[in-house]
């Protein structure tokens, strides 16, 4: 998983915002160290492939809630 393509990337984000795993369950499945799955999902969020909204009920545009989303 060292290959940080885009799927690498989506891969990693689906399990972690998606499917709610953890760090150390992502990265004992993966083979790799919980700090490359850190440094996996920040890349992700850096390339746009992860995006994360908070909606706060006390602002105009929206309510209080962190939707992370995945693209890909």
């Amino acid at each position: 998983m060292a290959d940080k393509s885009s799927e690498a990337l989506i891969t990693v984000a689906r399990m972690y915002y998606v499917q709610a795993e953890t760090m150390d369950a992502i990265a004992h499945h993966l083979g790799v160290s919980r700090s490359t799955v850190s440094r996996l999902l920040k890349e992700a969020r850096e390339r746009g492939l992860v995006r994360v909204t908070i909606f706060d009920p006390d602002r105009p545009l929206g309510h209080s809630m962190l939707t992370p989303e995945v693209r890909g």
